[in-house]
């Protein structure tokens, strides 16, 4: 699993690691977080799932 980078210049798209698919800023207000979803496969990144994703060794090879 590759780790998602976030480009927050205005200018620049941010594009899904898993699809390629646009990602939007969204924000969950029941549990009060703000992260990105992407628009195509729906999976859903903020900074404590990036964190998680780097501290853990990719499966496989």
């Amino acid at each position: 699993m590759k780790t998602m980078m976030v480009k927050t210049e205005q200018d620049q798209a941010v594009h899904c690691d898993r699809c390629g698919g646009l990602m939007v800023l969204e924000r969950l207000s029941d549990l009060d977080i703000d992260g990105w979803r992407c628009v195509v496969c729906g999976d859903f990144v903020d900074p404590i799932i990036l964190t998680h994703r780097r501290e853990r060794p990719e499966a496989g090879c």
